[in-house]
């Protein structure tokens, strides 16, 4: 390994184990900064945010997606908090919501693939299980990144270092995950603007709804992509038996 690259990855961890501790122990106005990351705060949050940032808080909230994905964080609650700083327009909530999350993903899986692919490669590259998983990825990189990231079977930040180390190409991976977080990106940005507009009285309120949204929408979108793929193998098998 470079030494070039081996300084970047001491950074990197340091960076980690730095926002690590400031989550924990940094505090704004005696609230600890871990704490302005929950829905019950959504109103301490955007308040300090507009005050700190005014113009800029569209930036920032873009810097914060990134920030989080290549540390390896949850970032859901940043979408949930563009519905609520922006429930004047739903759409422009989405948007900026959507957008900070496809750019921070991309930022990590650069990040990863640049830092730790070659390193991985050396290491597990031999074995059958990461032989067989590439050769899935292969095979189906568009719809393998869309149907993990849809389906959130895996968290989205191991998901980000773990397709890094894998042959996916940028392009197959960058579509179908950009396309695979929109369901859920929507779910949680209508969270926060269900919240902001007084739609619910509530936070708990409002998470049992979008729950029980997510769980009916997975359901459906599980059994049209089964079907496709059921579809899709039987087309194979008639095709090879007319071959025969």
């Amino acid at each position: 390994m470079k030494k070039s690259k081996f300084a970047l990855i001491i950074l990197f961890l340091i960076c980690i184990v730095g926002i690590g501790l400031s989550l924990i122990f940094v505090k704004i106005d005696g609230i600890p900064l871990r704490s302005y990351l929950t829905p019950a705060n959504l109103e301490k949050t955007k308040n300090w945010l507009v005050d700190s940032f005014g113009l800029w808080l569209p930036l920032i909230i873009v810097a914060l997606y990134i920030i989080f994905n290549i540390a390896g964080q949850a970032t859901m609650f940043f979408s949930m908090l563009c519905g609520y700083l922006y429930s004047f327009n739903f759409f422009v909530a989405l948007g900026l919501a959507w957008f900070g999350m496809s750019i921070g993903i991309s930022a990590s899986f650069i990040c990863g693939r640049y830092l730790f692919r070659e390193s991985f490669e050396k290491k597990f590259g031999n074995s059958s299980q990461v032989k067989m998983l590439n050769g899935y990825i292969g095979s189906h990189p568009f719809l393998t990144s869309t149907l993990t990231r849809l389906f959130f079977i895996i968290p989205y930040n191991i998901q980000n270092y773990a397709y890094s180390c894998t042959i996916i190409k940028s392009f197959p991976y960058f579509t179908g995950t950009i396309l695979g977080i929109l369901p859920i990106t929507i779910l949680n940005v209508a969270l926060g603007y269900l919240i902001g507009t007084g739609g619910l009285e509530n936070s708990s309120g409002a998470t049992t709804i979008v729950s029980v949204v997510a769980v009916v929408l997975v359901i459906i979108a599980m059994v049209i992509v089964g079907k496709k793929i059921l579809q899709k193998k039987m087309d194979n098998k008639d095709e090879v038996a007319e071959n025969k």
